[in-house]
């Protein structure tokens, strides 16, 4: 490469100062290979000495393909914020939808046969839509290590019957038995992810039941001295040895065949983002047991965990707080309590008339808000029409339910607010908070140190 003047009055430059000068400077430049091709060069020039002469130190580095690599890095980075963020904005209308088709599926005033043929293929429907929904999103927070589990006790047959209670209807539509069964020697609550071993179970559902046209479907949960095995076993179509391999893949779904013919839903994500979180709950992998033409087993062992001595300290840490309530105990309490008012805050009407709906089928009287600063202002104002009972514990709303995004104050400002003791009534910094949300988001845990009681994953179950 010929030193142009330009390079030539750098190092003029350079060797101009006094010998305790120092002089550095670098830029990139573009120029045409041999074989006309662009290339972009990283040019830096440097003062040095050799021998005792001053000098001047030219480094060129070739920078083209760690240009592109930077490049495309930013578009899949772009790419994949983009699904993530259109996936959450699904998961707000799909809320609403799900709401709805429940409440139509549990209403007396509804005909079963309509229930039959119109409202419960719709509700599984939805509930597809939901788990592809939840594949994207997952997919993407797992490829920018975004993914984050809330581990907490729960009641696991509870759990297991209810995830069999989806695919009830399905299962009896294409005449398929639908099984439970959970060993006695497993105990009754467990401690690990609620949502994500659901999550994982109804993608093993779901799977069984597009492959099984006759025979059975069944759930497990076995336990093995200190891990516990969830399973789903069926008998439908089964998966040959060398398509195995394709299973735990991105998008790798078994072309050719009856699997095409069976397989017409889905994008391929399912089980990949099981597998990933079955070991991010403490399995070494989703394991596969299968004859081609018998059926299959999909099924995980996770370890039979105790909340950790941290874990434990920080919930008893939070509880003493004025703001953390353990709500089982706050329900309770309502029984014996006359003014069972919620207050709701979600800026999407839709969502406030399912959930209005819901909680006023459970004799909750429901005011609602449209955003964080309305719903500050009604925690503000006097209400001539309240009068407290007898309670010693009474106070106008016995709970409050925010969504996160809102315009205005959003639920965890809502919660500073509260917290931060802005509010004039002494009584409503004693009311539970419990947040509501599409995405298990990062400021969940700063809401959970300001004292938010419960977190409520969207979309919401009657229960």
């Amino acid at each position: 490469m010929r030193l142009c003047d330009e390079f030539r009055d750098i190092i003029q430059t350079c060797l101009a100062g006094g010998s305790s000068s120092e002089f550095s400077m670098a830029f990139e430049a573009s120029i045409l290979s041999d074989s006309f091709q662009e290339r972009l060069l990283e040019i830096s020039f440097r003062t040095t000495y050799f021998r005792g002469k001053k000098c001047v130190l030219v480094k060129v580095t070739d920078v083209t393909q760690s240009k592109e690599f930077a490049k495309l890095n930013g578009h899949i980075a772009n790419r994949e914020m983009m699904f993530a963020s259109i996936t959450h904005e699904l998961r707000t209308p799909l809320n609403c939808i799900l709401l709805m088709l429940r409440e139509a599926n549990t209403s007396e005033d509804i005909p079963i046969e309509l229930k039959e043929q119109l409202i419960q293929p719709s509700l599984v429907s939805s509930q597809l839509l939901l788990s592809l929904t939840n594949d994207i999103l997952d997919y993407t927070k797992l490829r920018r290590d975004k993914l984050q589990l809330h581990f907490e006790e729960f009641n696991i047959r509870k759990k297991i019957n209810e995830i069999a209670q989806l695919f009830e209807a399905q299962a009896r539509f294409k005449g398929l038995t639908l099984k439970v069964d959970v060993d006695r020697e497993v105990p009754e609550t467990i401690y690990s992810e609620p949502n994500r071993l659901g999550q994982i179970l109804i993608n093993f559902m779901s799977n069984a039941l597009k492959f099984t046209s006759r025979g059975c479907i069944t759930v497990q949960v076995t336990r093995f001295n200190d891990s516990l095995r969830f399973g789903v076993t069926d008998t439908g179509l089964g998966i040959k040895e060398e398509d195995k391999a394709k299973l735990f893949r991105a998008f790798g779904k078994i072309g050719g065949g009856q699997h095409s013919e069976m397989n017409t839903q889905g994008i391929g994500l399912g089980l990949m983002v099981s597998n990933s979180l079955a070991q991010m709950l403490g399995a070494e992998e989703v394991m596969v047991e299968s004859e081609y033409g018998v059926g299959s087993v999909f099924y995980f062992e996770i370890p039979l965990r105790k909340p950790s001595k941290v874990v434990s300290d920080l919930k008893i840490r939070l509880n003493k707080k004025k703001n953390s309530w353990p709500l089982d105990q706050e329900v309770k309490k309502w029984k014996s309590c006359r003014c069972n008012r919620i207050l709701v805050a979600d800026d999407n009407d839709f969502n406030v008339i399912a959930m209005k709906r819901q909680l006023e089928g459970l004799n909750f009287i429901v005011e609602a808000a449209h955003d964080g600063q309305q719903a500050l202002d009604i925690l503000n104002a006097k209400d001539k029409n309240y009068t407290a009972c007898e309670e010693p514990s009474c106070s106008r709303f016995k709970l409050i339910i925010s969504d996160l995004d809102m315009p205005k104050l959003n639920g965890f400002q809502l919660l500073q607010a509260l917290n931060s003791s802005l509010l004039g009534q002494k009584e409503s910094l004693q009311l539970p908070f419990v947040i509501a949300s599409a995405t298990e988001d990062e400021v969940l845990e700063e809401c959970y140190k300001l004292g938010m009681a419960s977190h409520l994953l969207k979309p919401l179950t009657p229960e």
